[in-house]
């Protein structure tokens, strides 16, 4: 027999509410690295054409960068080490084409984490 009850569940133990919340929580706490990685890990966060955030990597891009907590220094430490990642690429010679892709890649990868990070940090 059909039947239908209400479910037992608040909107803050829906996984769009806890992700908000935690958005919220991340502000309010000057956006700790650490916590930030956590926070794109449990999300699940995905990017527009609806594929993972890649919290690992952006992990490991942000502690590269030596990111710390707050906005600005997510904005500066990033776009330095994108920058370097730039600069590093330029240095290499023709017959090394792999690495001087990876590189660049890496840049492109850490200004595609910082842009995400100003949109949530309000960064402008």
């Amino acid at each position: 027999m059909p039947h239908h009850v209400p479910s037992q569940r608040t909107l803050d133990q829906t996984i769009a509410a806890r992700v908000a919340l935690g958005l919220l929580e991340l502000r309010l706490h000057d956006f700790p690295r650490a916590d930030v990685i956590r926070w794109l890990s449990d999300g699940p966060l995905v990017d527009a054409d609806g594929h993972r955030l890649p919290a690992a990597w952006w992990d490991r891009l942000s502690r590269e960068a030596g990111v710390a907590r707050g906005a600005a220094n997510w904005a500066d430490r990033l776009e330095l080490h994108a920058t370097d990642q730039g600069r590093r690429a330029v240095g290499r010679t023709a017959d090394e084409t792999d690495q001087v892709e990876g590189l660049h890649r890496r840049a492109a990868e850490t200004r595609a984490l910082a842009t995400f990070i100003s949109f949530g940090g309000g960064t402008q």
